[in-house]
């Protein structure tokens, strides 16, 4: 199932340089709002190293921002720019 979406989506969302795991990412802070490394891999169902290289990569591209928590610098929050909010909204 997930190589057909692959190949049905992909082709689809090339225009914004992201696969279909990075706009489910997307969507998801779309839908949530700014969410901790560990709330992402929950939602996502993905390993901790995956999402920390896809939010790296939409960061890159300036689809996400990442930050210190408010109360626990350890934690990194991440959270949608305006161009990524836009994507997000497109793709969904």
């Amino acid at each position: 199932i997930n190589a057909h979406l692959l190949r049905r989506t992909n082709p689809l969302l090339r225009k914004w340089h992201v696969d279909l795991t990075e706009a489910r990412l997307l969507v998801a802070l779309l839908e949530q709002g700014p969410m901790s490394a560990g709330d992402l891999v929950g939602i996502m169902a993905l390993p901790q190293s995956t999402v920390s290289h896809q939010t790296k990569r939409l960061e890159k591209i300036g689809y996400v921002a990442r930050r210190p928590g408010e109360e626990d610098s350890r934690m990194v929050i991440t959270e949608l720019t305006d161009q990524g909010r836009a994507v997000a909204e497109e793709a969904n």
